[in-house]
């Protein structure tokens, strides 16, 4: 029972944390826009994703399970597996109650508090899986036997599936491991190349059949990658704090690019001591791991100033120079856009590193750590990691300082898609107001991804802009001009409904939401009839 303690208690936190949104309704975040029913069809508009598995699994579970308990029990599972998974990395290089704070650093730490709050539920997938794939590593370097590999290959080439970006920062960062292994070790003879490059083999080939659903429509240029362009990482680039810059916000763990919630360190004007701890205490720790001669010590130490640098990425000069010089020249670079991403491998690099430089502090301050848990050092050193998880994540066991909170999708847009659904005559309906990421008065004026595609059951055109000045919407510029001219009266929509009826529009949706207003000229069209109407939604249908 004692072994299984540490997992219990990251499933009771996790377990906090989500309670208060198991209310009814959906979580409504920036990129986590969920629906009652999971339309797979919306998820193949522009090729197939690398975690199309992942929402199928979701959409079978939708069969007992309705999908707004699925989304919380799926942020819940989320932070348990970054605590536990840490936890059974970082038992290896220290005691159980210390590896449990680096679980719970891990778990819990400015990076998952912003993108949690941006429903950033992917990228937190793959950072909790990180932990795994790395330990299978190090597990397969300590004693390179055919079982060890294969379970690090499976946990591999399934990891673009859990989270492409995590996978694209984990093989340089495994590269550089495997590197430093084979130059520490000095170990080289013609059978030993022999085996490495029929690993790499198996590697490479297990990865393409696994994932080949996916990199057909990668390699065809379907989907989002194709159209990024430098104008994305500007638009998404990591943010500095007004009073002690880029790099320190970073080092704090903070960056991401949404600044439309408040966060720990708004609440606290003396955030930055929090910094000081994180880094001293680390600097600590990553000199006793390295006196023990450690590879990942090693390893994480010289990943740390290149991961800082990218990390900041268009948010400084020089970083902005390394990063443009990345996106010509390294393959696959360009799908990150945001380079605060990497944030979460410093996160790694304190979770492992400060519990040890803990102890190695009160070890200086004369203290004795004994092998039972109630000894003073011991109690010591827990109790300041936990103070510093607790300061750092301040508000996150008070859903997230009141800032989230469950709404349910208005009953206007279950009759609206029951009318569509049932008519045979319904092809194709067009949603407004046309943005990509409209501001929703009934989810708490919530500015999030556009919900149309995946709520409604029928083919659905809606905006997909930004409403970012620096990137430039390129898949739907006939629409964007046709939408635009019809708000500013340029166009009168009657004498423009062939254009409609031309991209087989049988219906237009209006949602009573942010800017509405805007769209009073559907009312006075002679062309239009009001199929239904209430406080939150219109259906019209086109003659």
């Amino acid at each position: 029972m004692k072994k299984y303690l540490p997992y219990i208690l990251y499933l009771i936190l996790a377990t906090v944390v989500m309670l208060p949104f198991f209310s009814s309704g959906f979580l409504f975040l920036i990129d986590m826009t969920w629906t009652p029913n999971i339309q797979l069809a919306d998820y193949l508009t522009n090729g197939i994703s690398s975690h199309f598995p992942i929402t199928f699994i979701f959409k079978a579970l939708n069969l007992i399970v309705s999908l707004d308990v699925l989304q919380k029990a799926l942020l819940l599972v989320i932070l348990f597996i970054s605590g536990s998974l840490m936890y059974w990395l970082a038992k290896r290089y220290m005691r159980s109650e210390l590896a449990w704070t680096a679980g719970l650093f891990y778990m819990f730490n400015p990076f998952v508090y912003e993108r949690f709050l941006a429903g950033q539920w992917i990228v937190l997938l793959g950072y909790a899986y990180f932990p795994l794939v790395l330990g299978l590593f190090l597990v397969f370097l300590k004693k390179p036997k055919s079982k060890n590999f294969y379970k690090f290959c499976i946990a591999l080439v399934l990891y673009p599936i859990v989270s492409p970006h995590w996978f694209y920062i984990a093989i340089p960062f495994l590269i550089l491991t495997g590197a430093v292994h084979l130059w520490r070790e000095k170990k080289w003879s013609v059978l030993g190349i022999k085996i490495f490059w029929q690993r790499t083999i198996e590697l490479v080939l297990a990865f393409l059949v696994v994932n080949s659903f996916w990199l057909f429509s990668f390699w065809r240029g379907d989907g989002t990658f194709s159209r990024i362009t430098l104008n994305d990482f500007q638009a998404f680039k990591t943010l500095g704090d007004d009073q002690f810059g880029i790099y320190y916000n970073v080092l704090s763990l903070y960056g991401f690019w949404s600044t439309s919630k408040f966060l720990p360190k708004d609440l606290f004007s003396s955030w930055w001591i929090w910094t000081i701890f994180f880094a001293g205490l680390s600097l600590l720790g990553a000199w006793q791991i390295l006196k023990q001669k450690k590879l990942i010590g090693l390893v994480l130490v010289i990943a740390f100033l290149p991961t800082l640098i990218l990390a900041v990425g268009y948010g400084s000069d020089f970083s902005r120079w390394i990063n443009d010089v990345l996106f010509y020249i390294m393959p696959g670079f360009k799908g990150f856009r945001d380079t605060e991403k990497l944030v979460g491998l410093l996160a790694f690099t304190y979770a492992l590193f400060i519990p040890l430089g803990t102890k190695y502090f009160l070890e200086l301050c004369g203290l004795e750590f004994k092998k039972r848990f109630l000894s003073l050092a011991n109690l010591l050193a827990v109790s300041i990691v936990v103070g510093l998880v607790f300061l750092a994540t301040f508000g996150i066991f008070d859903s997230f300082n009141q800032e989230l909170k469950t709404y349910e999708y208005p009953a206007g847009w279950n009759v609206v898609e029951e009318k569509l659904a049932t008519n045979p005559n319904a092809e194709t309906m067009l949603f407004l107001p046309w943005h990509g990421y409209p501001s929703l008065d009934f989810a708490g004026y919530e500015k999030i991804a556009n919900p149309a595609r995946r709520f409604f059951s029928v083919p659905v055109v809606a905006g997909r802009s930004f409403d970012n000045r620096y990137i430039v919407e390129t898949i739907q510029v006939e629409w964007n001009t046709y939408i635009d001219q019809l708000v500013v009266g340029d166009r009168n929509l009657d004498d423009q409904i062939d254009f409609l009826r031309n991209r087989d529009i049988s219906h237009i949706v209006l949602a009573k939401v942010h800017d509405f207003e805007e769209y009073e000229f559907l009312g006075q069209s002679q062309m239009l009839i009001r199929e239904y109407e209430d406080d939150d939604i219109v259906l019209y249908r086109i003659k």
